[in-house]
């Protein structure tokens, strides 16, 4: 869900309230600090590092019936009730994350899962362009490439200047849906996808996660351009075009 909230009213709460700066990166034994209510006992305030940047959970919906597939970074903070829909945020007190879950078990301590910032304002820039832009109900849409792939060529790089460890990886085309877009695209198995380009700016893959996040800020009326290495050359796959919306998923033409 996106609330629209007035600053004035928040305000009237706490005058020194202010937008939250948003990290430009984020990456494996960075500080990870949570804010929340737990229990509804007051403000708190935890701190840990990420543990992995990036991963799957799936949990129960609001309704307890129907599970949902979340990406998120696992984090050691200390989380607990009241710390879901709180800041996840870095030593510089910039935003990177928001907390939505927690390992619950008597044998594990300290397994938590936020949703990381570029995911989380992807889909909530997704569901606020649609619910302006279409009469359909408004939900994530995203462009479904139809296809399974695999993580390959995965290593980790230390920095000793920003102290930091980056890793990056591929993403491999394993196989291509019968009649899907990717085969439309033309998308073959072992194909690696290098880049994204949408309306001339590229966007280049370094880690196979980014590519979800990258395909929900595609707009009916896109030109986009996939670059493959496809054995030891590098293709350039035709230019298509994002075009309208059918059952969540948005469609393409030549």
């Amino acid at each position: 869900a996106v609330l629209k909230v007035k600053t004035a009213d928040l305000k009237k709460n706490n005058e020194h309230v202010k937008p939250a700066t948003i990290s430009n990166g984020y990456s494996i034994s960075e500080t990870a600090i949570a804010i929340g209510n737990p229990e509804c006992e007051g403000f708190s305030v935890t701190s840990g590092i990420i543990s992995v940047e990036s991963e799957e959970i799936t949990m129960l919906g609001a309704d307890d019936q129907t599970t949902c597939n979340f990406r998120v970074m696992r984090i050691d903070t200390a989380v607990n009730g009241g710390n879901s829909g709180g800041g996840l945020f870095n030593i510089n007190g910039e935003l990177i994350g928001i907390v939505n879950a927690k390992a619950v078990s008597s044998d594990i301590d300290n397994i938590a899962y936020a949703i990381p910032y570029d995911n989380m304002v992807a889909v909530v820039d997704n569901i606020l362009y649609y619910n302006s832009t279409t009469t359909v109900a408004s939900q994530v849409k995203t462009l479904y490439l139809d296809i399974e792939y695999s993580v390959v060529n995965s290593k980790a790089t230390y920095n000793p200047e920003t102290n930091r460890t980056t890793i990056s990886d591929e993403l491999r085309v394993e196989a291509v849906e019968e009649d899907g877009i990717g085969e439309f695209i033309g998308l073959k198995t072992g194909d690696i996808i290098k880049s994204i380009s949408i309306n001339g700016t590229e966007h280049v893959l370094t880690r196979s996660f980014q590519l979800p996040d990258i395909l929900l800020t595609i707009r009916a009326g896109d030109k986009v351009l996939f670059k493959v290495q496809r054995g030891l050359l590098t293709q350039e796959l035709g230019i298509v075009t994002a075009e309208g919306v059918l059952d969540n998923q948005l469609q393409i033409i030549i």
